[in-house]
């Protein structure tokens, strides 16, 4: 199990163990918090490490929905492929190519279609990244 240490509305530890071993370490002026999100053995975690494998998980699971209503992966990976899309169909003067979307069907899509997704995923990260 692993539990994020508050104080003051800040996280200032996460830890690993069992609740009762972990909460004798919590002090009056700090609140507890369970949470699943990974597994560690630590039993101190480093905080910042934590919250950027969080991050990581996050935006690796990432998708989007575009105002058509397909959804698109939005992970790094695939947000590098729908640029070079982008690029290609720029240059060969392509208006729409196949994709194969999140949930792995395969469909033609515009090169409008992939802008928008691109973009939708690229504002979500910065969002996760940046805490905001």
């Amino acid at each position: 199990m692993i539990f994020e240490v508050y104080e003051n509305n800040k996280l200032v530890m996460v830890l690993s163990g069992s609740k009762l071993e972990c909460s004798s370490r919590v002090t009056k002026s700090q609140t507890l918090k369970e949470v699943t999100t990974i597994n560690t053995s630590v039993p101190y975690y480093d905080v910042h490490k934590y919250l950027k494998e969080i991050k990581e998980a996050t935006v690796n699971k990432l998708t989007v929905t575009t105002t058509s209503g397909k959804v698109f992966d939005g992970d790094e990976k695939s947000q590098d492929r729908m640029a070079r899309a982008i690029n290609i169909a720029s240059i060969s003067g392509q208006i729409q190519t196949q994709w194969k979307l999140a949930d792995n069907t395969i469909v033609m899509v515009t090169l409008d279609e992939l802008k928008e997704a691109l973009a939708l995923a690229g504002q979500e990260m910065s969002r996760i990244w940046l805490g905001q």
